[in-house]
C-alpha cells in the first residue's frame, strides 16, 4: 500500500472519529429489534410493537444502515431464531463489531432462566410444565451465548420484558449472565432481577420512552446512556418504584455531536501537523500563553495543564475549548480526567473531550487517548486499540505517539512483538523531537535483555537523548562511566562518572543527584566525601527523587557528612513514605522503637516493622524486593528486641522463635564480602552481607540477595559463587560450627593462596 494510500486511510479514521468519545463510528453496527404485542385476549400488549419501532428509529438516525437493522414484529419462535442467526452471520464477518439486541414483550423467568414468549406461543389458559418453556418461548441466554468466543467486539442486550408475568413461575426476571470470554457486553432490563415493569399508559412504556430519549443524546457512552435512565427514573415520583437494572459497561457512543472538522483540514493536520493545537479559529489565548514550541514537545501534559490553570482559570480554559482550540480541549480532557482545578473527576468524559482534541489534529490527545486504554487503571484495558491511537499520534507528527507506538512493538503489547519495528520507530520520535525515545533505544543496546547487547552504540543513544534535552540521559551516561561498559570494566571513569550525573541533576534530573551521591559515598573517587554526598542528596530530594530523600535522612540520622539531626530526619523519611516509600516508613518505626530522637513508641514501632517484615513473605517478588534484604534483618533485629523486652506483647508465642530462625541477624553478628556481578555484560563488585541462621535447606542470606540484584538492578551474582557460599553453610551445619567464622577462615586462605608466588616452570632443556 502507499503511503499516500495509508494517508488517506488514517484521514477517513479521523473523519469517522470526529467529536465521538470512543471508536463506535468505526466500528460496523448491527441490531435486531423485537417487539411482540399480538398475545391472545387480555394478554396483549398495547406498546410492544410501538416501543420495538420506537428504537429502530432512534438506531437508524444514529448510523445503523438498514441492511444491518432488523425490526422484527410479532415474530414465531422460529422466526427469533432465523433473524438470530442471520445477526450472528453478518457480525462473524465483520470483526470487532457492534451489535444491538432489543425486545419488548412479555417473558417469564423460570427456575433462574428467562424465557423470551413469540407470537403463538400456547402457554395461556392451562397448566404449564417445565417443558413447555423450552419447546414454545426462547431462551434468553441465547443472546449472550450466541456471541460468546466470537469476532464481535462490543455486545449489547436490552430487555424491556419485565412486565406482568400471565404464565405463572415467578416475577420478573433473572439476571443474564456473560460469556467468560468473547465480546465486552452489557445486558440492560426494564427492572431490576424478580421485579416487574409497568407498560405503560401512553404510546411506549415508560422505559423505553426514557431509552429512546437518551439514544438522542450525543457523545455519551452506551454505559451512560443507561445510568442516565435510572436518573430519570429515581427523579420522577411516578416511576421511582421501577428500578432499571443494567450489568456490564460498554464505552461505546452511538451518536456524535455535529461534525466541525472537513476531510480537507484533516488531510492537512496529517500531512503537516506538528502535534500544536489546531483549531477552526484563530489561535486562542492559552495556547499562546503555552507556546506551540512546548505544545508540540513531548513534555508531561499534566505539566503543562498545572501551568496553564497557574495562567488562566478552568472556565477560561474551557472558553478555548468551547471556541474549537484544540489543545484546550487537550488541556480540560486532563483536568477532568485527574479531577484538578475545579473540574469533576470524569475519565470517560476526559476521553470524550481527548477525542475532539484529536479532531483538530491534536497528536498530543492521540498519545493520551492510547495510554488511557492501554495504561491508565481507570481506563478501560484495550491495548490493541491503544496501539491505533498511538499510531494516529504518530501520523499527526507528535513524538510522544510514536515513542510509546515503539514501546509497544518492542514488548509485543497490542501488537505482535517486532524489535525491528520498534528500533525504527525510536529512531524516528527522536527525529520527532524525543530524547526520551533515544535514551530508551540506549537502553535497548545497554543489557542483553533484547539480545542487542552492544554498549558502545547504548552510549551513543544516550549522549544523543541527553543532547536533545532528555536530562534522565545522563544518569546512563554516568553509570557506563563509573562501572565501565567493557566486559572487564577496564574503561571505568568515575570521574567523569560524576561529571555526568552533576550536568544531568543540574538540568533537572533528579534521580542523577542521587547517583552523584552514591559515587561520592562508595570511595571510588579515591576518598569518601559525605559532606558532599549529603548535599548531592538533598539536592535530589528538592527535585522530588524518593531514594534521595531516604539516603539524606539516612545521613541526618547518623551524623554523616552533616550535624545530626534526628527530627530533619524523620521528617524527610515521612515525606518519602508518603511518596510510597517502604524503606522509609520502616526506618520510622526504628526510630520509634529506639526513641531515636523523637518520643518511643514501641506499640506502633511495633505496627510498622511487623508491615514491613510481611512484604518478604511475599510471593510476589516486586513486593518483596521493594526492600533491600539486609534492611529485613535489621527490622527483625529491632522488633526482636521489642518482644524480648516484652515492650510488646507477641501476636503469636512462636512470633520471637520465629523472628531469630528466620533473621539470624536480629540478636547475631553480621559480616561483609565483595563478589563479582554481571550486569548485563559488564563486570562490577557487590557487597553481600552474611548472617548465621538456621534454615533446613542449604540457602544462605546470599541467595535472597541476589534475587534483589536480579529484581531490582538486573544483575546476576554467579552462580559459582553462590554455590560456593551454600557449600560452605553445608559443611558449618555439618560440623556444629559458624558459618561466618568458616567462611571468614575460607576466605583468608584463599587469599593468603593467591599472594603466595607461584613456582617458576622449568621447562626442560633439548638438545637440538
Amino acid at each position: 500500500m502507499g503511503l499516500m494510500a495509508r494517508a488517506w486511510i488514517w484521514v477517513a479514521i479521523l473523519f469517522a472519529l470526529t467529536g465521538l468519545p470512543d471508536r463506535a463510528e468505526a466500528q460496523s453496527r448491527f441490531a435486531l429489534v423485537i417487539g411482540v404485542s399480538a398475545y391472545e385476549g387480555r394478554y396483549a400488549l398495547e406498546n410492544a410493537v410501538g416501543d420495538a419501532a420506537l428504537v429502530a428509529a432512534r438506531l437508524s438516525s444514529a448510523g445503523f444502515g438498514s441492511d444491518d437493522l432488523k425490526l422484527l414484529t410479532d415474530p414465531t419462535k422460529g422466526q427469533m431464531r432465523d433473524a438470530l442467526d442471520a445477526l450472528y452471520a453478518k457480525a462473524q464477518a465483520a470483526p470487532n463489531s457492534l451489535v444491538v439486541i432489543y425486545y419488548a414483550g412479555h417473558a417469564v423467568q423460570y427456575d433462574g432462566v428467562n424465557y423470551l414468549v413469540p407470537k403463538g406461543a400456547d402457554l395461556l389458559g392451562r397448566q404449564v410444565t417445565p417443558g413447555d418453556y423450552d419447546d414454545q418461548a426462547f431462551n434468553a441466554q441465547l443472546f449472550m451465548s450466541k456471541f460468546a468466543r466470537t469476532r464481535v467486539g462490543h455486545l449489547l442486550v436490552v430487555l424491556d420484558a419485565c412486565r406482568d408475568n400471565p404464565f405463572g413461575g415467578s416475577p420478573g426476571l433473572a439476571e443474564i449472565t456473560g460469556a467468560q470470554t468473547g465480546p465486552e457486553w452489557m445486558v440492560a432490563f426494564s427492572a431490576m432481577a424478580g421485579q416487574t415493569a409497568s407498560d405503560g399508559t401512553g404510546k411506549n412504556s415508560p422505559y423505553t420512552a426514557a431509552l429512546a430519549a437518551e439514544l438522542s443524546v450525543p457523545d455519551i457512552t452506551l454505559t451512560q446512556v443507561f445510568e442516565r435512565i435510572r436518573a430519570r427514573f429515581a427523579a420522577d415520583p411516578g416511576l421511582a418504584r421501577q428500578r432499571p437494572y443494567s450489568k456490564g459497561s460498554l464505552n461505546v457512543v452511538l451518536r456524535s455531536a455535529p461534525a466541525e472538522t472537513s476531510l480537507t483540514s484533516l488531510g492537512a493536520a496529517l500531512t503537516g501537523a506538528t502535534g500544536s493545537s489546531r483549531g477552526d479559529g484563530a489561535q486562542t489565548e492559552i495556547t499562546r500563553l503555552i507556546g506551540a514550541e512546548r505544545i508540540g514537545s513531548g513534555e508531561d501534559g499534566r505539566k503543562l495543564l498545572i501551568d496553564a490553570l497557574k495562567l488562566r482559570p478552568l472556565s477560561a480554559i474551557r472558553a478555548d475549548a468551547d471556541r474549537g482550540d484544540g489543545f484546550a480541549l487537550y488541556l480540560l480532557a486532563l483536568a477532568h480526567w485527574d479531577g484538578m482545578g475545579g473540574a469533576t473527576k470524569d475519565p470517560k468524559l476526559g476521553a470524550s473531550l481527548l477525542r475532539r482534541s484529536v479532531a483538530r489534529g491534536s497528536g498530543r490527545a492521540a498519545s493520551a487517548l492510547g495510554f488511557f486504554l492501554c495504561c491508565e487503571p481507570d481506563g478501560p484495558k484495550n491495548e490493541q486499540e491503544a496501539v491505533e491511537w498511538f499510531r494516529v499520534g504518530s501520523w499527526l507528527k507528535f513524538s510522544g505517539a510514536t515513542r510509546n507506538l515503539a514501546v509497544m512493538y518492542r514488548d509485543g503489547t497490542g501488537v505482535k512483538k517486532d524489535l525491528a519495528e520498534a528500533i525504527r520507530l525510536f529512531e524516528l520520535a527522536g527525529k520527532q523531537g524525543s530524547g526520551q525515545a533515544l535514551s530508551n533505544l540506549g537502553g535497548m543496546y545497554d543489557g542483553n535483555r533484547y539480545g542487542l547487547l552492544d554498549r558502545a552504540r547504548a552510549r551513543i543513544y544516550y549522549q544523543r537523548a541527553a543532547d536533545a534535552g532528555y536530562p534522565e540521559a545522563y544518569e546512563s551516561l554516568g553509570d557506563g562511566y563509573w562501572f565501565g561498559i567493557r566486559p572487564d570494566a577496564s574503561d571505568k571513569d568515575p570521574k567523569t562518572a560524576l561529571e555526568f550525573f552533576i550536568r544531568g541533576g543540574n538540568a533537572g534530573c533528579a534521580t542523577c543527584w542521587e547517583r552523584a551521591g552514591a559515587l561520592l559515598a562508595s570511595g571510588d573517587l579515591g576518598a569518601v566525601d559525605d559532606a558532599l554526598a549529603f548535599n548531592a542528596y538533598m539536592k535530589g530530594a528538592e527535585l522530588g527523587s524518593v531514594s534521595s530523600t531516604v539516603e539524606a535522612a539516612r545521613k541526618l540520622l547518623n551524623g554523616k557528612g552533616t550535624a545530626k539531626d534526628p527530627v530533619k530526619a524523620l521528617a524527610l523519611f515521612q515525606r518519602a513514605a508518603d511518596a510510597g516509600n517502604v524503606e522509609a516508613k520502616a526506618s520510622i518505626g526504628i526510630m520509634l522503637a529506639r526513641g531515636d530522637g523523637v518520643t518511643r513508641d514501641p506499640v506502633r514501632a511495633a505496627t510498622i516493622l511487623r508491615e514491613a517484615l510481611a512484604r518478604d513473605l511475599s510471593a510476589d517478588p516486586k513486593v518483596r524486593h521493594a526492600v533491600y534484604q539486609p534492611n529485613y534483618w535489621g527490622y527483625a533485629r529491632d522488633l526482636g528486641l521489642l518482644l524480648e523486652t516484652k515492650l510488646v506483647p507477641q501476636r503469636v508465642p512462636t512470633e520471637l522463635a520465629d523472628l531469630r530462625a528466620r533473621y539470624g541477624a536480629a540478636t547475631g553478628s553480621m559480616k561483609r564480602f565483595t563478589v563479582p556481578i554481571d550486569c548485563g555484560g559488564s563486570k562490577s563488585t557487590f557487597h553481600v552481607y552474611l548472617v548465621n541462621w538456621d534454615r533446613p535447606n542449604d540457602e544462605t542470606s546470599v541467595d535472597p540477595q541476589a534475587e534483589w540484584l536480579q529484581e531490582q538492578r538486573g544483575c546476576t551474582i554467579p552462580v559459582t559463587v553462590v554455590d560456593s557460599f551454600r557449600k560452605l553453610k553445608r559443611i558449618a551445619r555439618e560440623n556444629n560450627v559458624s558459618f561466618i567464622d568458616l567462611t571468614v577462615y575460607a576466605l583468608g586462605e584463599a587469599q593468603k593462596e593467591q599472594a603466595q608466588p607461584k613456582p617458576v616452570e622449568r621447562k626442560p632443556v633439548t638438545k637440538p
